[in-house]
């Protein structure tokens, strides 16, 4: 750097109006001196243990060097970084600005940053301030130095056809790249709703939709978005969309993607996509939820949760598993996870099986004799004369009723108690025939109209030719290879995250009783058992708080996807809870 700029100082803040526009205090001081030409007494002979013990408090830190100066060279200062004893999470690699290296970086345990700036000498922002600038902006936003590689492109949505008006929040969507080895073949979609209290501070939720393999479109319509369809008979229009007033939107801003790759909007570019599976979900969600956050920044430092319904009971424990394993190994960006939420979740199959008929029994379905004959012959063997007869009777009482909610009416083909095993997840209805308008289900096919309808995809951005016809849910073979979940709530609770657990008390095929029996199993303490929570001042289910910082609750009169049929109890539920309040 040109000192010739130290001499123009020198004329320029000893200039009697320049001296008047800051304000200086005449008489205060004679010639102005850039450093002090008098005795400094150095007393501190060393800053060495000062770092250990501010890192040793959690503060943060950037060390960087001009990679030119050989007073304070960056070979001093690694040498005595190493001395500090810090594990290194992310070692020696180049950082970029404006595509050129800018420098070499690595970052440490006790959240220190180390860089050095290429071709800068003792003052590094002196000789390179863009360089500079780039560095300093991105470690104070929490983002590595070196460049990753971010979402592929959102776009803002202001309006959407079938809704009257511009919408009254904030809707992004967009795709982003979850390929193995920093591939883009696999892309994820997704809807983005900010928060419409406080954006800043309020959590960040990402949400998966069960299925298995169903687009989280789900999620966002009928059950805890902004939005939903008008209940009304469809004529060959496009469906009429209309506010949700008890929105899980109004207290937490949600990511709603379609995963895995294949459900939904989501599309490989590949021709020989691979089958989707537990495993295939859980990586790409992970790296979806870094990649977005790199495209986001400004939401690297809000609370971040999992949630979602139904099968999501079995990825959603094991990703917030695999999120809190990358933090601690370093991966970046790092996210703050802070727990899950699960409503009606399949954990494990011998649960559910189980307290099936009980539920059904203590509902008044099935009368004692058939109960008790039940247990003593279908137990232990399901194959013998006298059970087959107990579950040809089971199923004639069963054959009538949603076994998604015992209350609703009867609206899809029959399902039967199979001899060998419950079937819990059939697969997927692809009728096009619409049911009576009286059905729950009747909004599915109105999604399917609109989601296929041209000027939809068209305002959600959809990139042309990347699917054929939209599905709700993945109609292929998906591949289930975890078994149950129950091992990753003990692991992630170790860790202190905080868990919602909740049921709609309703619902026989992941019941209630279900979901406790496993719970009972986590070996957890009770903190304050079994009581009522109210909301306008009436019961609107039971709850129990465990140690580990789980909180479970029934919530009554809903089935399966308890949102879709108690929106009101389902928002007071969550946000107390997402605000650390008892419910």
């Amino acid at each position: 750097m040109d000192v010739f700029v130290f001499y123009l100082a020198k004329y320029w803040a000893n200039d009697d109006n320049v001296r008047k526009a800051l304000h200086i205090r005449q008489g205060n001081i004679g010639k102005w001196r850039r450093c002090f030409d008098g005795n400094y007494k150095s007393e501190i002979v060393s800053s060495f243990e000062y770092h250990l013990n501010l890192s040793a408090k959690g503060f943060r830190s950037l060390i960087y060097n001009g990679d030119h100066d050989p007073i304070i060279s960056f070979m001093a200062t690694q040498a005595r970084i190493r001395n500090l004893n810090y594990t290194i999470l992310d070692d020696w690699r180049p950082w970029l600005v404006q595509g050129q290296v800018a420098g070499y970086t690595k970052t440490y345990s006790n959240q220190m940053t180390f860089a050095t700036v290429k071709g800068a000498g003792h003052i590094a922002p002196e000789y390179e301030s863009e360089e500079c600038f780039s560095m300093f902006s991105r470690w104070k936003s929490n983002k590595p130095l070196y460049q990753l590689t971010a979402a592929s492109g959102s776009n803002t949505v202001h309006y959407l056809p079938g809704f009257q008006g511009p919408l009254p929040f904030h809707l992004q969507t967009g795709y982003v790249g979850v390929g193995e080895e920093q591939s883009e073949d696999e892309q994820v979609f997704y809807y983005f709703v900010k928060s419409q209290n406080n954006p800043h501070r309020d959590p960040l939720l990402l949400w998966l939709s069960g299925g298995p393999a169903c687009s989280s479109f789900s999620g966002l319509i009928f059950e805890i978005g902004p939005i939903a369809f008008k209940v009304e008979e469809y004529k060959g229009s496009l469906p009429n969309l209309t506010l949700r007033p008890h929105a899980w939107t109004k207290v937490s801003s949600i990511i709603f993607a379609d995963l895995p790759v294949g459900t939904g909007f989501s599309y490989s570019k590949s021709l020989s996509s691979p089958q989707p599976s537990d495993w295939k979900l859980i990586h790409q969600a992970h790296r979806f939820l870094r990649k977005w956050l790199i495209d986001h920044p400004e939401f690297l430092s809000n609370e971040v949760y999992i949630g979602g319904d139904s099968y999501s009971g079995i990825p959603v424990p094991v990703l917030a598993q695999e999120i809190s394993n990358g933090n601690e190994e370093g991966i970046q960006p790092w996210i703050n996870i802070q727990g899950y939420v699960l409503g009606n979740a399949l954990t494990t199959n011998t649960e559910t099986e189980n307290y099936m008929i009980p539920f059904l029994h203590g509902m008044g379905i099935i009368s004692d004799e058939l109960y008790t004959s039940f247990y003593d012959h279908c137990v232990e063997d399901k194959k013998n004369v006298v059970c087959s007869k107990v579950i040809e009777y089971l199923n004639k009482l069963i054959l009538g009723l949603n076994l998604y909610n015992i209350l609703d009416p009867k609206c899809e083909a029959p399902r039967e108690v199979s001899r060998e095993k419950i079937q819990l997840f059939p697969p997927t209805s692809m009728d096009h025939t619409l049911p009576p308008l009286s059905c729950r289900k009747y909004v599915y096919h109105l999604a399917k109209y609109w989601a296929n309808d041209e000027n939809v995809q068209k305002a959600l951005h959809i990139r042309k030719g990347s699917i054929g016809k939209w599905r709700r849910c993945f109609d292929g073979k998906y591949k289930s290879e975890i078994v149950n979940s129950f091992e990753f709530h003990l692991n992630v609770s170790a860790k202190g995250f905080r868990s919602l657990i909740y049921n709609g008390d309703h619902d026989p095929v992941i019941s209630f009783m279900a979901t406790q029996a496993w719970i009972r199993n986590l070996n957890y303490t009770i903190l304050d058992d079994w009581r009522p929570w109210l909301v306008q001042g009436q019961v609107a289910g039971y709850t129990r708080t465990y140690s580990n910082q789980m909180t479970f609750a029934t919530v009554k009169g809903a089935g399966h996807i308890a949102p879709e049929y108690k929106s009101e109890e389902c928002f007071a539920m969550f946000s107390r809870w997402i605000s650390d309040k008892p419910l």
